[in-house]
């Protein structure tokens, strides 16, 4: 009798910790899904904990006032009419727990429902917010445990934001013999200042293979014909890639409508027809040209990020493809001069191959395949530490540059912020800031050093990105290469 009243006191203070916890940690949850909204937008944090202050203790505090009085006004009613007293079923704090649980609880849910698609991405990427840019070993430990916890959202990151470029068939087995493939950054003073991936060259020769642009009228009347007169052309495996991708990305236009209207037929034969896709009707063409030249060419869906570091509204579809049985990373519509709004009316205008043979490094800036394989790399990464990443386009890597800092795609500023650009090639660099979403060429940073370069800009209170541009000469015309958004305050 004693073991069980014992094993029943354990039972009972298990419980009691157990809820303590629970009454804790549910608001705690509340204000930091709030609070790194809060930071994630841009907005003021404090509103967010002024807010978790309101929901515990004092909500949880009021209604049980609230319930004492009217069990008061209930005990003296009994009374008056020569009743018994009710009695309550519940303590003073098991009433307090469960107060607290429904309303921090309710309020969880509520905003889940209202931002399920951002609420991951401010997690994962803002949910440090508190810590400030402190890189200490206590302050590095509680970012790891802070953003292992955020990975419990990911289940619902990933209902709210469905691929609709994948459909019923495309979960073809990744092949066996995808594997990480070796890159090598060139030498800050090499001859060729190309990377080295796998058995390729990046970046390839950017101009249209001669062959695309000799192909005679009557070798473009399928799919087919395009490939093996390609393929016929072109000994070389990699260059006859290029050739592919060169005639995919000439002779598409980008189907800008069917991405904000109704969507066109996106299947390999309406898209040759069309001469006209997104993302999904590209990687088809692409897959559907591979077959015909015995080029190995996989469809790959996954998530891209937009150039001011925040996931596309939407998924993507890019190609995977094999040359002398190493797999490598190809997007042809990111290629594609049009898919940026560019005239489609001279198919050399503007042409780029930065998205072919990409070292997975680079690609996996902007490109995270739904498939961990698909990476590439040797020790692949999650989705938030995907988010967690600068913002870059490929031409920076081309170009040998490297962000030091800051880490992240967003930061906080009181009154500027400094960027710091490893520039081993002594490339001329000049930054811009102008508010979040304004176009136009903003205004101009102070920049100085050479291999290192700093950037130091002016910020005022609200959002604003500040941008990278590079040449090699300094003067002319400067090519965006990198941005960081700024939270001003």
């Amino acid at each position: 009798m004693a073991l069980v009243k014992l094993l029943f006191r354990v039972l009972r203070a298990l419980v009691v910790i157990a809820l303590a916890a629970a009454m804790v940690l549910t608001p705690l949850l509340g204000v930091w899904l709030s609070s790194s909204l809060v930071a994630y937008f841009g907005g003021q944090r404090e509103l967010a904990l002024a807010g978790g202050v309101l929901l515990f203790p004092l909500l949880p505090l009021l209604w049980e006032a609230r319930g004492q009085r009217r069990f008061r006004r209930k005990v003296e009613l009994a009374k008056q009419k020569g009743r018994d007293a009710p009695r309550t079923i519940l303590r003073t704090f098991d009433r307090l727990v469960v107060r607290t649980l429904l309303i921090n609880g309710a309020f969880l849910a509520a905003l889940l429902a209202w931002f399920p698609k951002p609420s991951f991405t401010a997690l994962a990427t803002r949910g440090d917010w508190f810590l400030g840019g402190r890189s200490d070993a206590t302050s590095a430990s509680v970012r790891e445990d802070l953003f292992a916890s955020a990975q419990a959202l990911e289940w619902l990151h990933e209902l709210a934001n469905p691929n609709p470029y994948k459909h019923d068939g495309d979960d073809v087995p990744v092949p066996k013999d995808v594997k990480p493939i070796e890159e090598q950054r060139p030498e800050p003073r090499a001859t060729d200042e190309r990377w080295a991936v796998g058995g390729a060259r990046w970046p390839m020769e950017e101009k249209l293979h001669p062959a695309v642009l000799a192909m005679p009228a009557d070798r473009e009347t399928s799919i087919s014909s395009v490939a093996t007169y390609l393929a016929q052309a072109e000994r070389d495996p990699f260059v006859r890639v290029k050739a592919l991708h060169d005639w995919t990305v000439s002779r598409l236009q980008y189907d800008h409508d069917s991405v904000t209207g109704v969507r066109k037929p996106q299947d390999a034969e309406s898209v040759f027809k069309n001469r006209m896709g997104v993302c999904e009707g590209y990687a088809r063409l692409m897959v559907e040209l591979g077959k015909f030249a015995g080029v190995p060419i996989a469809y790959v869906v996954g998530e891209v990020r937009e150039p001011d570091g925040a996931l596309a509204p939407v998924g993507h579809a890019w190609n995977a493809v094999q040359v002398d049985g190493t797999w490598y990373f190809m997007d042809a519509t990111w290629d594609d001069p049009t898919k940026a709004g560019a005239a489609s009316s001279d198919p050399t205008s503007n042409y780029q191959s930065l998205y072919l043979f990409t070292p997975p490094s680079v690609a996996i800036i902007d490109h995270l395949p739904e498939d961990q394989r698909w990476q590439l790399l040797p020790q692949p990464i999650d989705r938030g530490a995907f988010l967690r990443q600068p913002v870059a386009s490929p031409g920076f890597a081309k170009l040998g540059l490297t962000l030091k800092r800051p880490d992240r795609p967003v930061v906080d500023a009181i009154g500027s912020v400094e960027l710091e650009v490893d520039n081993p090639r002594g490339l001329h660099v000049m930054a811009t800031v102008v508010p979040k979403g304004a176009g136009g060429n903003g205004a101009e940073c102070q920049v100085s050093g050479t291999t290192t370069v700093l950037a130091r800009c002016a910020i005022g209170a609200g959002r604003f990105d500040v941008r990278l541009f590079a040449n090699n000469q300094r003067f002319g015309s400067y090519g965006y290469v990198a941005s960081v958004g700024v939270n001003g305050s």
